[in-house]
């Protein structure tokens, strides 16, 4: 069991697949440094929600819903 729950644990921590395809990851990340605000447009299933996750964990930051925003 305790192997179980090491591999839980591992994976907690793993940073969620993003394969870069320009200069979007440093524009997110200089955007966030800046405090501005960054608009992602796309087609359904194009990647925005992973891209977003991605940065997180990359930047080492907790991800809220905008929902959870205003509470």
């Amino acid at each position: 069991m305790s192997g179980k729950l090491l591999h839980l644990a591992e994976s907690s921590r793993m940073q969620p697949y993003y394969r870069e395809t320009a200069d979007e990851c440093t524009l997110f990340e200089r955007s966030a440094e800046l405090g501005l605000p960054l608009l992602l447009k796309g087609p359904t299933g194009c990647g925005k929600s992973r891209f977003v996750e991605a940065m997180a964990a990359r930047m080492d930051s907790q991800l809220r819903a905008a929902d959870e925003l205003a509470t």
